[in-house]
C-alpha cells in the first residue's frame, strides 16, 4: 500500500469528519448535552440537521449548497438552545461536569478507537479512490452525483423514499472541498466507521460503566474488535445507508441509557436533556437508515425487559409476579406488533418480501452466532470467550450491562433465523434486514461492544483479587498491580486475538476493493480515470450510451454527463433496450435514432465488460459491445480498454 494517496487525502477526510461532528455538538451543547454523550450522539444529530434540512429546502424550491447546510445548522442551533434555556430555568441543579481525568480518558480512546479501525479499513481500500466491489455502488454514486447536479439532497424524493444520510453527507463534504466522487464516498465510510462507531460505543460505556477511564480505553478497542460490523458492511452489499444507520445506534442508544437508567458515577446528563437530545437525533437515526430506528428499538426494549427480569430476580413476591406478568406481555405485544407491521405497511411489507436461501444448519449458524463469525468469517474465539464472560457477569451481578445481554441473545437469534431458516415466518421478524444474515449480524456487535467490556472487567477484577491475595503484606505492590493488572489484561486480550483479528479485518474489506479476481471489480482507478478521460472530451450536456457492466454505468457519476445506464439493474423494454440492443445497426434503424433522439443520446463509450454482475442486461445490451466499422458511429478516441464514438447517423445533431 502506498502512503502518499492517503496522504493527499486527508484534507478530504478532515472535511468530511467536520460534516459529520460539528452540526451535531453545536445542537448538542445548544440543548445542554456535555461530556462523552454530547460527542457520541453528535453524529447522529448532525445527520438529522443535514437530511431535515435537505427535505425542508427541497420542498421550498431552494438548492442545498454550504451556506444552506450552515444555515440548517444555525437554525437547529437557535431551536435547540431555546429548549436549552427553558430546561435549564426549571431545574434546580445542574448535572456534575465530566472530571478532567474522564475526559482525557475520553478523548484517548476516542482516538484509539479510530486508528484501530482505520488500521484494517485503509489498507485493506488500498487506496482511497478505490472502487468497492459492489452492484449498488453504481446506484450509491450516481445519486451523489445527481444530487449535486440538481441541489435536491431530500429523502422524500420523487422516485419515493430512500434514506440520504450517507448521501447528505458525502454532497456537503463535496461542496466544502472538491474531490473525487468515489473517494468522497469511501472518506465518508471511514468517517463513520472510525469516529461516528466509536465515539457512540464510548458514549454507551459511559452511562453502563461510569466514569471510569480503563472502561473506556477498553470500549474503544473493543469497539474495533468484531468483523461482522463495520469490516463486513464495507463491501457486502454495498449497504453504505446501513452502515451511517448502524455506525448512529450507539450514539443514539447512549440517549436512551441517560433518559431512562439511573446514572453510574456523576450525572453528566440531565433527564430533561436526554429526552430532548433523543427526540431530535430520532430524525437522523431513521433518515441514516430505518434499520438503525429498528436496532435501537429492539435495545430499548431489551432494556425494559432487563428491568423486568432485575424485579423478577431481586424481589420475592407480588413485585415478581407482576413483572413476570408485565414481561409475558411485552413479549406477546411484540410478537403480535412484528406480525402485524408487514400488514400494514407496504414499504415493511415489500423489505419482508425479499428471500434468500438457508446457508447454513441451526446448529451452525447458532454457532456462528456465539462465535462472531457470520456468513463464513473466521470465528474469533477469544473475543467470544470474552463477550459471552459478559454476559455471565451482567447476568449474575445483575448490573447495568444486563440488557445488552437480553440485547445480544435477541439479535443472535435473529441471525439464526435468518441464516438457517429464513422462512415466510421469519421474515416477520427479519424483514426490517431485507431478511439478510450478515445485515442482522450488523447489529449483534452493538450490545457486545458492552459485554465485551464488561467481560474484560471481570478479568481484570479477578487478576485484581488474586493480585491482592499474593502481596497482601505489600501495600504498595497492591497500589501498582490496581494499575498494571488492567493494563496486562488489556494487552492479553490484544495478544490473544491476533490484535483485534486484523488480518481477518484487512483480509475481509480487501476481498471487496482489491478482488483478485478481474471480474470481481467493475473498474480499477485507472480505468475510472480513462473513462473520465473519455466523457469529458464530450460536451457538458452530453447524452453517452455504454455497456452498463464495463464500468460505463458510471460516467455520469465520475463526470456528470448523462448516461443510458445509471444502474446494474436489468432493463426491459423502452428507449434504453432499443438503443442498448440497436446502436451497431442505428443507420438503418430508424427507431434507434428515434430513441436516441428522446434520450438526447449523441455519444457511446464501449469496451469489454469484465463484471461479475453484468449478467442482467446481457440480452439487453449485445448492440453496444462491437461498434467499430459500424456505419454511423465516428471513433473520435480510445483510453485503455474503452473506446468513446461520436453517433453520426440520425443526422448527427445530437
Amino acid at each position: 500500500m502506498t502512503l502518499q494517496p492517503w496522504v493527499d487525502a486527508l484534507p478530504g477526510f478532515g472535511v468530511v469528519v467536520a460534516v459529520l461532528l460539528v452540526p451535531g455538538l453545536l445542537v448538542a451543547w445548544a440543548v445542554g448535552l456535555r461530556g462523552v454523550t454530547a460527542w457520541g450522539a453528535s453524529p447522529t444529530l448532525s445527520v438529522t440537521v443535514l437530511t431535515l434540512g435537505g427535505i425542508v429546502a427541497s420542498r421550498s424550491g431552494t438548492r442545498w449548497s454550504t451556506g444552506v447546510a450552515v444555515g440548517a445548522t444555525v437554525v437547529a442551533v437557535l431551536l435547540a438552545g431555546a429548549v436549552g434555556l427553558a430546561l435549564r430555568a426549571r431545574r434546580s441543579s445542574r448535572p456534575s461536569p465530566e472530571r478532567t481525568g474522564v475526559r482525557l480518558a475520553a478523548a484517548g480512546s476516542a482516538l484509539l478507537g479510530a486508528v484501530m479501525s482505520l488500521a484494517s479499513s485503509v489498507p485493506g481500500m488500498g487506496t482511497p479512490d478505490n472502487l468497492v466491489d459492489s452492484p449498488d455502488v453504481v446506484f450509491h454514486l450516481n445519486r451523489v452525483r445527481s444530487m449535486l447536479s440538481s441541489g435536491d439532497t431530500s429523502s422524500l424524493g420523487a422516485t419515493g423514499f430512500y434514506p440520504s444520510g450517507f448521501h447528505d453527507l458525502a454532497v456537503t463534504a463535496l461542496q466544502l472541498h472538491p474531490m473525487p466522487l468515489v473517494t468522497a464516498a469511501n472518506m465518508v465510510v471511514l468517517a463513520v466507521t472510525a469516529v461516528a462507531w466509536p465515539l457512540g460505543c464510548l458514549a454507551m460505556a459511559r452511562h453502563v460503566f461510569g466514569p471510569r477511564p480503563a472502561a473506556l480505553v477498553a470500549t474503544a478497542v473493543c469497539s474495533a474488535s468484531f468483523v461482522a460490523f463495520p469490516s463486513y458492511l464495507l463491501g457486502w452489499g454495498v449497504v453504505w445507508a446501513q452502515v451511517v444507520g448502524i455506525c448512529l445506534v450507539p450514539g443514539t442508544f447512549a440517549l436512551v441509557l441517560a433518559a431512562t437508567t439511573r446514572h453510574t458515577g456523576e450525572a453528566v446528563v440531565g433527564r430533561d436533556v436526554a429526552v430532548t437530545a433523543l427526540v431530535l437525533a430520532l430524525p437522523g437515526q431513521f433518515f441514516g437508515h430505518p434499520t438503525g430506528i429498528v436496532t435501537v428499538a429492539g435495545l430499548a426494549a431489551s432494556l425494559g425487559v432487563a428491568a423486568l427480569l432485575r424485579v423478577a430476580l431481586e424481589q420475592p413476591g407480588r413485585p415478581r409476579r407482576r413483572a413476570l406478568a408485565a414481561l409475558a406481555v411485552a413479549v406477546t405485544l411484540s410478537l403480535v406488533l412484528a406480525a402485524v407491521l408487514p400488514l400494514v405497511s407496504r414499504r415493511i411489507a415489500f423489505l419482508s418480501s425479499f428471500s434468500w436461501a438457508p446457508y447454513e444448519s441451526v446448529p451452525q449458524a447458532v454457532l456462528a452466532a456465539l462465535l462472531h463469525a457470520p456468513h463464513f468469517q473466521p470465528r474469533l474465539w477469544v473475543l467470544s470467550a470474552v463477550v459471552l464472560l459478559g454476559v455471565v457477569a451482567a447476568v449474575r451481578r445483575l448490573h447495568a450491562a444486563l440488557w445488552a445481554a437480553v440485547g445480544f441473545v435477541v439479535f443472535a437469534t435473529l441471525y439464526v433465523l435468518a441464516a438457517a431458516v429464513n422462512s415466510t415466518f421469519t421474515a416477520i421478524f427479519t424483514g426490517f434486514w431485507y431478511n439478510d444474515a450478515v445485515r442482522v449480524a450488523a447489529s449483534v456487535p452493538v450490545p457486545a461492544v458492552v459485554l465485551a467490556v464488561a467481560g474484560l472487567g471481570a478479568l481484570a477484577r479477578a487478576a485484581s483479587q488474586l493480585v491482592a491475595r499474593l502481596s497482601s503484606s505489600r501495600p504498595a505492590t497492591r497500589g501498582v498491580g490496581a494499575l498494571l493488572v488492567p493494563a496486562l489484561v488489556g494487552a492479553l486480550f490484544l495478544v490473544g486475538t491476533g490484535f483485534n483479528d486484523q488480518a481477518a479485518k484487512v483480509a475481509l474489506v480487501s476481498n471487496y476493493y482489491q478482488p483478485p479476481q478481474r471480474g470481481r471489480q467493475l473498474a480499477n482507478a485507472d480505468e475510472l480515470a480513462d473513462l473520465r478521460t473519455l466523457a469529458l472530451m464530450t460536451p457538458p450536456d452530453a447524452g453517452i450510451a455504454g455497456v452498463a457492466a464495463n464500468g460505463s454505468s458510471l460516467v455520469y457519476a465520475l463526470t456528470g454527463r448523462r448516461s443510458l445506464f445509471t444502474t446494474l439493474s436489468p432493463v426491459r423494454g423502452g428507449d434504453v433496450q432499443t438503443i442498448a440492443g440497436g446502436l451497431d445497426h442505428v443507420a438503418s434503424r430508424p427507431d434507434v435514432c428515434a430513441a436516441l433522439e428522446r434520450q438526447q443520446i449523441g455519444w457511446a463509450i464501449t469496451g469489454k465488460a469484465y463484471y461479475w454482475a453484468r449478467s442482467g442486461n446481457d440480452d439487453i445490451d449485445r448492440g453496444m459491445v462491437v461498434l467499430a466499422g459500424r456505419p454511423g458511429l465516428e471513433r473520435v478516441a480510445r483510453q485503455g480498454r474503452f473506446v468513446l464514438y461520436k453517433i453520426t447517423a440520425c443526422g448527427g445533431t445530437l
